[in-house]
């Protein structure tokens, strides 16, 4: 048989309770037999110390008093005047030294004799002034109370008592059998009471838990746009929070994968498209095999091959697989040398290509030198194809240090107009993301070359953003940590 959370909860709760209420049971009714019985022998060693003081004025010496052994008539009178008829018992009458509380008369009342324990109360002991037993058996002298017999101020004997260690007077056993059913019933009580105050405790621990398994289900079926109240402050409230996260970020990446599923078909079917358009014309004779069409095709395949390539790294850069052989290197010669690769390039657009090396003529970093010109390599194509003709590429290097207090190299790359909107500068390294919504392969490129800038830059431990250009355009920081140099 299997128990769901709220009977567990409830049988938790009552199992803590009822163990804690037995323990309080035996404890209160341990304590109350003791106190109640010291209580009592208290108020009996009250009577025994006002008998002591009726034997002084009876004895004025201790020989006189330890005559009383070889009189035992006399004991037994003094006894009876003292105690009652029973010698064996307290007094069943009013004792000419006050009268007894209620519950030491309360057998007198009801059978005309005292209270008993065990067969009756032993009678008193009688010791001399040594503390020698006179009178009674000696063997129980270390459980006797004594009460010293004084006569100006001289001991000539004590008076003994032996308390009870248990209780068996009638109307006592039947006080202690009230208060025990009354302490039970207090017991049963309590266990009833956390009972029924854990039904609602249960119900509303349960309840969220519930909306969560149901939002679970709901999440496995792919309904990504489910929510949860997450009111409570407690951890279940917390753990609604973390749920409703997991649900935008499942419903995310449930939209990336789709539209990145849509934009790879497109990317490829576009190629491809244009691939079968003219391979199909040349079969069919309406376009002659030309050196110009086979260059056409050429184009179009390298196009098809640089896509797949970028996928392909994209692909291993995600599953942690792409290779990186680091080593110390110098960023700034890097730099220096896909400058000088795109210098004709940028001439031929007029675009003026600048840069700052004042600020960093070194920059040590432990990197892979292919993967960070490839990064440099990427930027710099991307501000070519992008920025308008007779416009300005300027790029700076400067060392600083961050606020983790460690020396980083920041190589910004600004290029001037056309801009990108405010709203679309932290989109450009979405994968396939083109500011120029036309699709246009012939200015707008995969989409994948600043992907794999940001996935370069964050496997050296670097950031990289896109910001407004001072020169109209787009400005990116590459900021890369460094390494002390050692010649």
């Amino acid at each position: 048989m299997r128990f769901g959370i709220r009977s567990k909860l409830i049988i938790t709760l009552l199992a803590a309770t009822g163990g804690v209420v037995a323990c309080m049971y035996l404890v209160m009714q341990w304590s109350f037999n003791q106190g109640f019985t010291n209580y009592v022998n208290t108020q009996e060693g009250e009577r025994y110390k006002q008998f002591a003081s009726v034997l002084s004025h009876k004895f004025q010496t201790e020989e006189a008093l330890l005559g009383l052994k070889d009189n035992q008539a006399g004991w037994k009178r003094i006894l009876r005047s003292e105690f009652g008829p029973s010698h064996r018992s307290p007094p069943s009458g009013r004792p000419p030294f006050g009268p007894p509380p209620h519950f030491m008369n309360r057998e007198h009342h009801r059978v005309g004799g005292p209270p008993h324990r065990r067969g009756g109360a032993p009678e008193p002991f009688l010791l001399d002034a040594d503390k020698s037993v006179v009178l009674g058996r000696p063997e129980h002298i270390d459980r006797l109370s004594l009460f010293p017999i004084q006569v100006a101020d001289t001991t000539i004997g004590y008076v003994g008592q032996i308390k009870g260690p248990k209780l068996t007077g009638k109307l006592d056993l039947l006080f202690v059998e009230q208060q025990t059913n009354a302490f039970f019933v207090i017991s049963l009580a309590m266990v009833f009471i956390s009972f029924f105050v854990a039904l609602p405790i249960s119900a509303h621990v349960v309840k969220p838990i519930n909306r969560l398994s149901s939002g679970t289900q709901n999440l496995i079926q792919g309904h990504y746009d489910e929510k949860i109240e997450d009111e409570r402050g407690d951890e279940l409230g917390l753990l609604a929070k973390n749920f409703n996260i997991l649900s935008n970020t499942l419903e995310e990446n449930e939209q990336s994968r789709r539209r990145w599923s849509m934009d790879i078909s497109h990317e490829l079917r576009t190629p491809l498209a244009i691939l079968k358009g003219e391979i199909e014309a040349m079969q069919d004779g309406t376009r002659a095999m030309t050196k110009e069409g086979i260059e056409s095709l050429h184009e179009e395949v390298n196009l098809l091959t640089r896509l797949v390539e970028d996928l392909h790294q994209l692909s291993v850069s995600d599953a942690g697989s792409l290779n990186y052989q680091k080593q110390r290197i110098d960023a700034v010669e890097i730099l220096k040398s896909a400058l000088v690769s795109f210098k004709s390039d940028f001439d031929k657009k007029g675009i003026e290509l600048t840069l700052d090396e004042q600020l960093a003529s070194q920059a040590f970093i432990l990197g892979d030198a292919v993967r960070i010109k490839q990064l440099f390599t990427n930027i710099l194509n991307n501000s070519l194809r992008y920025t308008d003709i007779l416009g300005q590429m300027r790029v700076t290097v400067e060392l600083k240090t961050s606020d983790l207090n460690e020396d980083v190299v920041v190589i910004q790359f600004m290029d001037s107009s056309p801009g990108v909107h405010s709203d679309e500068l932290d989109r450009l390294f979405e994968r396939l993301y083109r500011v120029e919504h036309s699709r246009n392969r012939a200015t707008g490129g995969s989409g994948l070359g600043l992907s794999i800038c940001r996935s370069i830059v964050e496997a050296h431990f670097g950031t990289i953003n896109a910001q407004h250009s001072p020169l109209g355009g787009v400005l990116i920081t590459v900021t890369v940590p460094c390494i002390p140099y050692i010649s």
